[in-house]
């Protein structure tokens, strides 16, 4: 699988988000008193800051997600680098990636540098990655502000290459995927006045009548699957997910859109997934021009 990792290297990776974790949230005291030094040794202490604002481009300054097997490996890896340090929003530009933490400047620098090994690795990007660019953000309506820029990188440059934001944050915000289970209340907290609709309307979603036709690539959304193509228990979860979904299909269309028999179909009836998933699966099939205000969402 394109993430799997050794047992060695799990453990190294366990012992330093845990130092992470603890570096994201220290006494309120030792936040405002200690001196945050970047890479080169230039003494960075903003009193108070909230949070990072991290910007991350190639080099070569080259496209960094053309394909949605690309989208979402990189969302998964940004969302795993950062349940640890903070993180609330991320987005994947065309030729460049934002993300906005709550932590100090070294966890950002760390979040950034571990990231960027992970999806030149699983990307296979041809150029290593420019030093990254971190900004502290020092009030509540910065953080707000800087939130809002994040997701709205589609419409701030003028380009559509994910229309459906999956090298986002945006869908596990919004019960179209569930890879990051702690992000809505994360957001929460930080950001108690934003709502699920505000997003819908910043990202200019809608929701239609579902398209059967995608009933296997919207499953793989909902997990963030490059597709729906191993053996793996992640890919029989949405299968099963998607069986659910489909309520009106007959069980040979089923397995006709998702290339599986009919004695697969069946025995997936019978193993339902979590209810989440389901509901995941029927808003990404539902992704459509049509209104959503409907809709209830992760938060209020």
């Amino acid at each position: 699988m394109w993430g799997g990792r050794s047992a060695a290297t799990d453990r190294v990776a366990t012992d330093r988000v845990a130092t992470d974790r603890a570096a994201t949230n220290p006494p309120a005291a030792t936040q405002l008193a200690r001196a945050r030094v970047d890479r080169d040794g230039v003494d960075t202490t903003i009193p108070g800051s909230l949070g990072q604002h991290v910007t991350m481009r190639l080099l070569s300054s080259q496209v960094l997600v053309a394909t949605a097997a690309a989208r979402r490996r990189a969302a998964r890896i940004l969302h795993e680098e950062g349940q640890a340090r903070g993180l609330l929003a991320f987005r994947v530009a065309d030729t460049h990636a934002h993300a906005l933490l709550v932590s100090s400047r070294q966890v950002a620098f760390r979040f950034a540098q571990y990231a960027e090994q992970r999806m030149r690795r699983h990307l296979s990007l041809p150029s290593p990655f420019q030093r990254a660019h971190v900004v502290g953000v020092e009030t509540q309506s910065h953080l707000e502000r800087t939130f809002r820029y994040v997701l709205r990188q589609e419409e701030h440059h003028r380009a559509a290459l994910d229309v459906r934001h999956e090298a986002s944050s945006a869908p596990d915000l919004l019960g179209l995927r569930l890879i990051a289970p702690n992000l809505p209340e994360r957001v929460h907290v930080a950001l108690p006045r934003l709502t699920g609709r505000a997003i819908i309307e910043w990202l200019g979603l809608r929701f239609g009548e579902p398209d059967y036709a995608r009933l296997a690539d919207a499953a793989a959304a909902a997990l963030a699957l490059p597709q729906l193509d191993d053996r793996s228990s992640a890919t029989a979860m949405a299968r099963a997910a998607a069986v659910h979904a489909a309520t009106d299909l007959t069980t040979m269309e089923i397995a006709d859109r998702l290339t599986v028999t009919r004695r697969c179909i069946e025995r997936l009836r019978h193993q339902p997934p979590p209810r989440a998933l389901v509901e995941a699966v029927r808003r990404q099939l539902r992704l459509r021009a049509t209104d959503a205000t409907h809709l209830a969402f992760p938060f209020a």
